[in-house]
């Protein structure tokens, strides 16, 4: 049987598929503009899908690779770096919501689980933006597919490798600290 979480989630998307559907029909903008709108929206079904029914990916995406271990140089020369510079002083809120806890552990495993959580979200959209731009390139609407993949670029891949960073740091902190992160069986 089919959990109500589950059914929320499926109606969240088919209710967004519709509204994006006509929204890409129907616009009558710039393919930035359109690229850049079909953005907010995929961003705005994502963040509601995590809170109706969060999603995991196996516990093998979220193990850090080898390359990932120490400060890779290949983030910074990527951008990587200065990405996680730049998104610590916008966006902040989220973080300081995780860590408004009494106990320091706790806090920090709360943390932990919003780092997740986000970075699945934007997984979930790097994903779902790349078959649009492959559609996109297949119909040769290649504007829109070159500005859909260059707001995927900045919006999705840059917040995911920055996620992963910021865990494999946070990681670090807790293993002194003691213990492991138990954080896939336990709920947001």
């Amino acid at each position: 049987m089919v959990s109500l979480r589950k059914l929320g989630a499926i109606f969240l998307t088919l209710g967004m598929a519709a509204i994006v559907t006509l929204f890409m029909r129907t616009a009558n903008t710039a393919p930035w503009s359109r690229a850049l709108w079909l953005q907010g929206f995929l961003m705005l079904w994502a963040h509601l899908l995590m809170r109706t029914s969060p999603y995991r990916f196996p516990r093998s995406y979220y193990r850090h690779r080898r390359f990932e271990k120490q400060h890779p140089p290949g983030y910074r020369f990527f951008g990587v770096t200065l990405a996680r510079r730049i998104l610590r002083k916008i966006l902040n809120g989220p973080y300081r919501n995780a860590l408004a806890t009494p106990d320091r552990r706790q806090r920090l495993v709360r943390l932990y689980q919003t780092m997740v959580e986000a970075e699945t979200a934007h997984m979930l959209l790097w994903i779902l933006e790349m078959l649009i731009v492959l559609f996109a390139a297949i119909t040769r609407n290649w504007a829109f597919a070159g500005w859909l993949f260059l707001f995927n670029l900045l919006f999705n891949a840059y917040p995911v490798a920055v996620q992963r960073l910021n865990r494999r740091r946070l990681e670090r902190i807790l293993e002194r600290r003691g213990g492991t992160i138990d954080w896939l069986q336990s709920p947001l």
